[in-house]
């Protein structure tokens, strides 16, 4: 694959907004037509999950893997192939990406081309990949009167979108592609109203990468600035790692959480694991598989024990103690080598309770109400 340049501003390019033998702004559905004509199927980029002729949202934390998924995204779409538990609809893709350089597009480009046994000529003719690193990648800024108007960067992507037909065109980053105050909601719905404007010329879908804020992260919403980033979009999905309440993950597994879908019921969510370069769905284990997997976890959290016991450490059954054992088993090198989390560690903690191989024991002063964990006939 070869990065493609961007024309030259100076280009001549038609106008976005002005288009010789208009029609008029107001169109009057013809509805009587639909007791005989067929109604049209919703047409999808992504079944269930990224409508066509509208705008999406991938939201999550820096460093999280936004780019490489949509990037996976991408090769999917062009190459006709699943993308995590789903089919994409084949086809061409625009990728614009902000903070990238080429160079970089095409490291990561290569282990998911080996992963469809695919070559990079399979997708030089329909990913048009876009690196707006090195330049100024606004698509959209204010007039000094609180609109948003298009700059001739939108245009040229427009007019791009129109030529190519795009089954999908992808903005990673949105905070660098919008100029506007992203809390204020007419000029957000103002910005997303663009970019549905390239969903609808190219008979596509648009979706966008964006960071959540503080409070969207704590909420697991996924959201920053204005509610109208929510709400204007038509599908809305959120990507974040799977974390213990204390924020520890040992695992490294993310979560593609699908928020928002005004066609469909919400999409399930897809659990990811890194894998020689990019991410793939975790596997759901087997009957056999699962039984053996919690033998392991259990028999380490009992090894993790001992030498704790060794050590002269209290370890607390309850979850919101600073000595929970979960918490400070999913931290030991063994926990990290075998990827078992703290989670993994509470359900071990339950089912040894249960059959009563460990137990809680009371200690220090009666006032203190604190429990230790002991081997059932260990002190």
């Amino acid at each position: 694959m070869s990065v493609v340049e961007l024309a030259p501003l100076d280009d001549p390019r038609r106008d976005a907004n002005s288009k010789a033998g208009a029609p008029p702004e107001l169109q009057r559905l013809d509805l009587a037509r639909y007791d005989t004509d067929p109604i049209p199927e919703r047409e999808w980029g992504v079944r269930d999950r990224f409508p066509r002729r509208n705008v999406a949202l991938l939201s999550g934390e820096g460093a999280i893997g936004k780019s490489l998924i949509l990037l996976q995204l991408a090769a999917a779409h062009v190459l006709g192939r699943d993308w995590l538990h789903s089919m994409p609809e084949p086809g061409p893709v625009l990728l614009v990406n902000c903070e990238d350089e080429g160079a970089e597009l095409v490291r990561r480009l290569q282990p998911i081309l080996t992963s469809y046994h695919a070559k990079f000529a399979d997708v030089a003719t329909d990913l048009h990949a876009f690196s707006l690193a090195d330049r100024d990648p606004l698509l959209a800024v204010t007039d000094g009167k609180g609109r948003i108007v298009p700059t001739p960067l939108y245009t040229e992507l427009l007019e791009k979108a129109r030529v190519v037909q795009p089954i999908c065109t992808m903005i990673d980053n949105v905070a660098d592609v919008f100029g506007g105050n992203e809390i204020d909601r007419s000029q957000v719905r103002q910005f997303v109203a663009l970019m549905r404007q390239i969903a609808i010329v190219s008979n596509g879908y648009v979706i966008m990468s964006s960071h959540p804020s503080v409070a969207g992260i704590t909420s697991k919403s996924g959201l920053s600035g204005s509610t109208a980033w929510h709400n204007s979009m038509r599908a809305r999905a959120y990507m974040y790692m799977i974390g213990d309440k204390d924020g520890q993950n040992t695992t490294g597994t993310r979560v593609l959480d699908f928020m928002k879908s005004n066609y469909s019921a919400l999409a399930e969510q897809v659990e990811l694991q890194w894998s020689n370069g990019l991410y793939v769905p975790v596997r759901a284990p087997s009957g056999p598989e699962q039984a053996a997997r919690n033998t392991a976890v259990d028999a380490l959290f009992l090894q993790l024990l001992e030498r704790s016991a060794g050590r002269a450490e209290n370890l607390s059954p309850k979850s919101t103690a600073n000595n929970y054992a979960p918490t400070v088993f999913a931290k030991t090198k063994e926990a990290k080598t075998d990827r078992f989390g703290r989670d993994h560690f509470a359900d071990a903690l339950d089912r040894l309770m249960e059959t009563g191989r460990i137990a809680a024991e009371p200690y220090g002063a009666p006032n203190r109400g604190t429990a230790r964990i002991v081997r059932k006939g260990f002190s």
